[in-house]
């Protein structure tokens, strides 16, 4: 199997609001991939973006919740209609839950 090259390559960050997916959004933007970004906080994403594009890297923002199905449809179907395809789909939602036993 050929792999395409990271900057030939369009990566979708769903539920990316903090730390991790930060740094792989910004990560991948810096080797040339254009990326999506996408969480509920559209203030975080919009950050993000504006220091990629600061960077000379390419990412669109698409505000939305993981939990609705038809809001990720809306960033899968964005990135497609923005960049004609997409590569990597990284899903980084996830909830916490502390318990005291």
């Amino acid at each position: 199997m050929l792999l395409k090259p990271i900057d030939q390559q369009v990566v979708v960050l769903m539920g990316a609001s903090s730390g991790i997916d930060r740094e792989a959004a910004v990560r991948f933007a810096e080797r040339g991939a254009k990326v999506v970004v996408s969480a509920r906080n559209e203030g975080a994403i919009r950050s993000w973006a504006d220091e990629i594009h600061r960077n000379g890297g390419e990412a669109l923002v698409v505000p939305a919740d993981a939990a609705e199905f038809e809001q990720v449809k809306v960033v899968a179907d964005r990135a497609a209609e923005e960049y004609g395809y997409l590569d990597i789909w990284m899903h980084l939602s996830a909830v916490g839950a502390l318990c005291h036993l």
